[in-house]
């Protein structure tokens, strides 16, 4: 059972030197795996055997953020206005209902 007021971010978004912000959804989070069917020539069977191909990863869409006093986050969305996009490894962490538990 919940207790209230129930926390307001429900996901914790990290990346380096250690900034972290709230969100309320983060969206996007799949993979899925191309099937690639064939059918060797010499194989007795009629049938095609199926192996997995290329993986492909979802855009990630983080919405209602809130990041107060902090202005990393935005100096980092500007340089992707400006073409010049840095790479930076991201972790996306799932909050449970007790605040600054996961």
């Amino acid at each position: 059972m919940a207790t209230y007021p129930i926390p307001k971010f429900h996901f914790s978004v990290e990346w380096a030197p250690g900034t972290r912000i709230g969100f309320t959804e983060v969206t996007g989070l799949t993979m899925e795996s191309d099937v690639i069917e064939y059918r060797e020539g010499s194989s007795p069977e009629f049938h095609k055997v199926k192996q997995p191909g290329l993986q492909k990863m979802a855009n990630i869409t983080l919405k209602r953020g809130m990041f107060q006093g902090d202005i990393e986050f935005n100096d980092w969305m500007d340089t992707i206005s400006m073409n010049t996009v840095e790479r930076r490894d991201v972790t996306i962490k799932l909050l449970n209902e007790k605040p600054g538990r996961y």
